[in-house]
Formats: structure tokens, C-alpha cells, sequence
């Protein structure tokens, strides 16, 4: 409710000009709800960040007019923006699971002719993502508390060698989420092995081989080193999850790739090391 003088309510002033300043005057003076003490009851039930910032409102209103103060009100949102945007970076609690699945939503698969165990050689190629962000370790009061996240990351991985598992490396361009340092993306790699009951040293088959990813994190803060290794592994065949791309006759090399009523394929990650924050519990 809006408060109005004696003056506006009564109709009093000799001129139209006198009426309108007045009403003028009485529409920008403070709702009577708005007085200082209650300002300081409605300020006592805030977060201390909403009171902080409640409290540069009303300095900022009693304030108007003289720049110095104004300048010093802006300085100070600055300052409170740029710790708040630091406290944010942080989970307010540990979490290291349950995780969501990992996602392959690409592979391909390059092999020399049909035949199997023809000379030649193998190329992979697949593109996963990790969409989970998990805790690192606690972070110290005088960083605002909380603990720091390693972040979501994805990565585009091949894997190429002679036509046998054993003899296949793999690498992968990995690709932080939006405003992660090298620090807290993680690092996916991958290698190729037969299925349970293969030969490590044999050719690889289409018809079943399986693509085991690695995900490592490692960090240094505050003078101590939290680092985690998540493990998963994907099977793969014909009649499976992969089809023909093309393969012109037993001559050629013949190309297969993740069937898109199968993508994206979900891989269960596990975590087999760490230090730092290992659990949900505080």
C-alpha cells in the first residue's frame, strides 16, 4: 500500500503545476511496508548472499545521487558476482555414483578382405561421451567450501594395427565440457580385445570383439592430489549392434559401423581407483 500526503489527498495547491509535483513527490517516496525496520526483519530471513545483495539495494536507493557511493555499490556486486560464480564451480555435495551410463554413438570398423585373418590392417574408430560430473576432493573454507568436480567430458578414440588384437594401440582426442581446465577433464582411452573365450593373439572378428574405455582423472589443488579411473566395456558383432558398410568382394577391405537402431550404446562405468573424495558421504 502506497502512502500519499495530506496535501494530494485533500485536493489542496493553487495551481494545476503545484498538484502535479506533488503527486509527483508522493508517487516516488517509499511503500510504508518499506521502512527501516522492517527492511531489517524482511533482510534477517534472507540467505546471507540475497541479504548482502537486498542490503546494496536499499544503500543504493538512500544513496541516490552522489556517485562515489553508486561506484562503490557497483564495485562491491562485482566482487560478490565473482566469489558466487566461484562457490558454483563447487558441489555443495560429494558425489562420486551412481553414475549414468557412457555413450558410444559412433564406431566404425575398418578390416582387410573378408577373409579372416587376411594380412592387413585394422582401424576402429569410435566417438564416446561421459556426461557425468563427479567429486574430486573438498575444497578449503577460504574457497567457499564444497568440493571440486572433475566434469563431464566426450572423446573421439581410434584404434589401428596390424590384424591382430595384440598388436592394435589406441589413443583419443579428448574434448573437456564447457568450462573445465585441464585439470578436471578427464582422459578417456581405449583397447581392443577378443571376447571372453578369443585369442588375444588371433585376427580381429566382426562377428564379436569388445571395446574396453578407461577414464582417468588427476588434479592438484591445495597442495593435494585426488585423481579416479572409471572402467567399461563394450561388446560388438554382426547380428549384434553393428552391419555392413560395405564390402565390395573378398578382395577389398571391407568396412562395418553401430547399427543407429542400437545408438547411442550405453556402457556401465565402474570405478576400480581412487584417492581423494571416494564416496557420497561428507
Amino acid at each position: 500500500m502506497w502512502c500519499f500526503s495530506r496535501t494530494y489527498i485533500s485536493g489542496l495547491g493553487n495551481s494545476t503545476s503545484e498538484r502535479s509535483e506533488a503527486v509527483h513527490k508522493e508517487t516516488e517516496r517509499e511503500p510504508a511496508f518499506f521502512s527501516t525496520q522492517h527492511y531489517h526483519i524482511a533482510k534477517s530471513a534472507l540467505h546471507p548472499t540475497l541479504q548482502f545483495l537486498t542490503g546494496l539495494s536499499y544503500l543504493l536507493r538512500k544513496k541516490r545521487g552522489k556517485k562515489k557511493n553508486i561506484m562503490q555499490l557497483k564495485t562491491s556486486l562485482a566482487t560478490l558476482a565473482l566469489a558466487s560464480g566461484l562457490a558454483a564451480a563447487y558441489d555443495p555435495t560429494p558425489f562420486v555414483g551412481p553414475l549414468q551410463p557412457w555413450k558410444i554413438t559412433d564406431l566404425t570398423i575398418s578390416l582387410p578382405p573378408s577373409r579372416l585373418g587376411a594380412d592387413g590392417i585394422v582401424t576402429i574408430k569410435v566417438h564416446i561421451e561421459n556426461p557425468n560430473q563427479v567429486s574430486a576432493g573438498p575444497a578449503p573454507g577460504a574457497e567457499g567450501g564444497g568440493y571440486l568436480p572433475f566434469q563431464p567430458t566426450s572423446a573421439d578414440c581410434v584404434a589401428s594395427g596390424p590384424n591382430q588384437y595384440s598388436s592394435l594401440t589406441g589413443y583419443c582426442n579428448n574434448t573437456a565440457a564447457a568450462g573445465a581446465d585441464d585439470g578436471t577433464a578427464g582422459a578417456f582411452e581405449l583397447a581392443v580385445v577378443p571376447p571372453s573365450n578369443g585369442n588375444s593373439s588371433g585376427p580381429v572378428d566382426p562377428n564379436g570383439f569388445e571395446v574396453k574405455f578407461s577414464l582417468a582423472y588427476n588434479v592438484t589443488r591445495w597442495n593435494a592430489h585426488w585423481d579416479k579411473l572409471y572402467e567399461g566395456q563394450a561388446a560388438f558383432g554382426l547380428n549384434n549392434n553393428l552391419v555392413l558398410g560395405k564390402c565390395a568382394n573378398r578382395e577389398n577391405m571391407c568396412s562395418y559401423t553401430l547399427n543407429p537402431d542400437k545408438a547411442p550404446l550405453q556402457v556401465a562405468p565402474t570405478m576400480v581407483e581412487c584417492t581423494g573424495t571416494c564416496s557420497n558421504d561428507p
